[in-house]
C-alpha cells in the first residue's frame, strides 16, 4: 500500500479514499495543482485537510484544505 511505509501523527490517518476529482473540482487554471497528476494518501480526521503525492513536480507532496465546492 502507498501510505504503508508513511507512520502519520495524529490527528493525520492513511486513507485509501479517492479525492482527486473533489481536488479537480476546487481548482482551476493558475492554481499550482492544476493538471498536475495527484493521488490521495493521507486526511486529517479533525478537518478537511488532505495530503496528496504528486507526480512529475518540483515537490512531492502538497496539503491542501478541501471546501467541498465546485468553484
Amino acid at each position: 500500500m502507498h501510505s504503508g511505509r508513511i507512520k502519520f501523527l495524529k490527528p493525520w490517518h492513511a486513507t485509501d479514499e479517492n479525492l482527486e476529482l473533489q481536488l479537480r473540482k476546487e481548482i482551476s487554471v493558475g492554481h499550482i495543482l492544476y493538471g498536475k497528476e495527484v493521488k490521495t494518501i493521507a486526511r486529517r480526521q479533525d478537518n478537511d485537510d488532505v495530503l496528496f503525492k504528486l507526480a512529475n513536480t518540483d515537490f512531492q507532496y502538497a496539503m491542501v484544505h478541501l471546501t467541498w465546492s465546485s468553484k
